[in-house]
């Protein structure tokens, strides 16, 4: 009989317990958000950017609404930042905030702009000429390296390496220092020979130590590549200038992993990559093969065409091989004669091993011809065909086989038969 009560009592005190609880944890969450970064940003705003909000040209705000509004969006931190620079003149103008602000970056990007005196300076078009000045959009570059929204993408800026990282100085300077003239050859000369460029990058990306703080699994094998490769025996060996060295291909203060899809050296862009000296008639002239003959430019049109570049642009497949699967990266040689089998075969192991048993093999070492590229060419490796083995004059087999194996019919008889 007193059972029921009592389960009353129980179910109302377990009611009221629970009520109080989430009462209680509602205030602290209510207390939290007033403390969340965008409830903090409602805060009134520092007096000095309120004066760079009010400021008007021809009767239309100079800081347009959306940018006002993204900074109030900011974390309060981010806004103070923002205001000291504007205190010390590091942001020195109402069109020189808008334009810093027209990026609308994430938070945390905004706060390492913010902290780098370098970029906020040089952003400066009223401070600043042509040849020193960071422009914001692509669009209005004219070509110049110095963009930010290209910048605050750059591998070395996500992980807090800006421009002091290369330049010397430190970002919480307002003034040059007197390091940041002497790191670097003269202006006259350093945009001429870059041949200083590989042993500058080399000072970070050959330090293991050095880079273990930043990606441990990266090589820094580059430089003792580079150096081995035609492109470093060009340049550091032989003083040809135009040869390829890091921002040839990497960029400059846009340099991006491997894996986003705009980087250069994206698989997908490895070709044009590549092809921007390669397929340049003008640029390649004058360069020979090993052979003595010139070196062509059709290579990356070839690749175009081939089932490899099909795959690749047609198709999307990642899978297919492109410039450095053959040649390399940091060290890209031709391929020997005798390794042009070996590199087909990392892909085409199967085929190989066919090969291997073949009579074409002992053939093939007599005569030192390259394996796979003799039938199927390089870079404008085409689908096989039956054709390829027809008995008449221009295809393939009884072309070979006329001029080598006259006096073995059944080579070509054997082609007939299969054809």
């Amino acid at each position: 009989m007193n059972r029921f009560p009592r389960a009353i009592f129980a179910v109302f005190f377990i009611l009221t317990f629970s009520l109080g609880t989430w009462t209680a944890s509602a205030g602290e969450t209510e207390e939290r958000a007033s403390e969340s970064p965008r409830a903090v940003a409602k805060a009134p705003l520092p007096e000095n950017v309120q004066e760079l909000f009010q400021a008007t040209e021809d009767g239309q705000a100079v800081i347009a609404a959306d940018l006002q509004d993204y900074f109030r969006s900011l974390p309060l931190h981010a806004q103070k930042l923002f205001s000291k620079a504007v205190d010390e003149e590091l942001i020195s103008s109402p069109g020189h905030a808008a334009r810093l602000l027209s990026v609308k970056l994430a938070p945390d990007r905004m706060e390492l702009l913010l902290r780098n005196n370098c970029i906020l300076c040089h952003t400066d078009a009223d401070m600043q000429d042509e040849e020193t000045l960071w422009h914001i959009h692509r669009k209005d570059s004219n070509g110049s390296s110095l963009v930010l929204e290209n910048y605050i993408n750059d591998v070395h800026f996500r992980q807090s390496l800006s421009c002091a990282g290369c330049h010397g100085g430190s970002p919480t300077d307002t003034e040059m220092s007197d390091e940041i003239y002497e790191r670097w050859p003269d202006s006259s000369v350093r945009h001429k020979d870059r041949a200083w460029i590989p042993e500058f990058c080399g000072r970070c990306h050959s330090n293991p130590a050095f880079m273990r703080g930043f990606n441990p699994g990266l090589p820094t094998d580059q430089l003792a590549k580079y150096r081995t490769s035609r492109h470093g025996e060009l340049l550091l060996d032989k003083g040809d200038l135009k040869a390829a060295q890091c921002v040839s291909c990497h960029g400059v203060h846009g340099i991006m992993r491997s894996n986003s899809r705009n980087s250069p050296t994206n698989k997908m862009n490895i070709p044009t990559t590549c092809g921007k000296c390669h397929a340049n008639a003008e640029y390649m002239a004058g360069y020979k093969k090993d052979d003595g003959t010139p070196l062509p430019t059709t290579q990356l049109e070839q690749y175009r065409q081939s089932v490899h570049g099909n795959a690749l642009f047609e198709k999307g497949d990642r899978g297919a091989p492109v410039c450095n699967d053959c040649h390399g990266n940091h060290a890209a040689m031709p391929p020997e004669l005798s390794s042009v089998g070996e590199v087909c075969r990392t892909c085409h192991s199967g085929n190989g091993q066919l090969f291997d048993g073949s009579r074409h093999k002992q053939v093939f070492s007599q005569h030192g011809w390259p394996e796979c590229a003799k039938c199927h060419g390089t870079h404008d490796v085409s689908k096989p065909s039956d054709e390829m083995m027809a008995t008449a004059p221009g295809h393939l087999c009884y072309d070979c086989h006329t001029r080598y194996a006259r006096d073995y019919p059944r080579c070509n008889a054997t082609a007939a038969h299969f054809h």
